[in-house]
């Protein structure tokens, strides 16, 4: 914030922006990297006006606040690196330079052992339902999906369907996005997911 107040560039809507995005960064547990949805983080950030949204996204990413790195596919979200401001000595804004930029004297990542750090903040379970829908949005899932994964696991005590404690359920989470978590959960009826119509009744 020592930096945003001595930079005449910001103007409330950036500082809001970046504020949503650190907020973000907080509840994934400070990773390399992070997706996000644009709607989400507009209404986090109270911005109301895309065109807002992108110019401010770019003009950040530009004076090296974060780095941005566009979708390409709308199925997936953006992907943003958050800069680490304490990580050296050197002062990372160079606000006397004519062009005002950033100089070399920060790291994209903090400066901190990650895979420790979140390891020792693997949760049995997701801090709550806002936490959880951010975190499927965040990595291209929806908020039914987090619902259900919610409800699901709610249901089970926070334990997989063979009793063992959930360790991880982060990664539990990204299995469940991708498919794999709910197979030979939801055949309730017990019936052939492949049938042939041929064969008469």
């Amino acid at each position: 914030m020592e930096y945003v107040r001595a930079d005449k560039r910001m103007n409330p809507s950036h500082i809001s922006l970046y504020l949503a995005y650190f907020h973000l960064w907080n509840v994934f547990r400070f990773p390399e990297e992070f997706f996000v949805s644009r709607n989400e983080v507009m209404e986090v950030a109270k911005i109301g006006s895309p065109t807002t949204y992108h110019r401010n996204l770019k003009e950040l990413d530009r004076w090296h606040y974060l780095k941005y790195t566009p979708s390409k596919t709308r199925y997936k979200g953006s992907r943003i690196q958050m800069y680490n401001f304490c990580t050296s000595t050197v002062q990372p804004v160079n606000l006397q330079s004519p062009k005002n930029e950033l100089s070399t004297g920060h790291e994209v990542v903090p400066n901190i052992n990650i895979k420790k750090h979140n390891k020792h903040y693997k949760r049995r379970r997701p801090k709550n339902k806002n936490s959880l829908v951010l975190f499927f949005k965040g990595n291209g899932g929806n908020e039914k999906q987090a619902l259900k994964f919610f409800n699901y696991y709610e249901r089970l005590g926070w334990c997989t369907a063979d009793e063992k404690k959930i360790k991880d359920w982060q990664g539990l989470a990204l299995k469940w996005m991708a498919g794999e978590g709910r197979k030979g959960r939801e055949n309730y009826l017990h019936i052939e997911n492949e049938k042939d119509y041929s064969k008469p009744l």
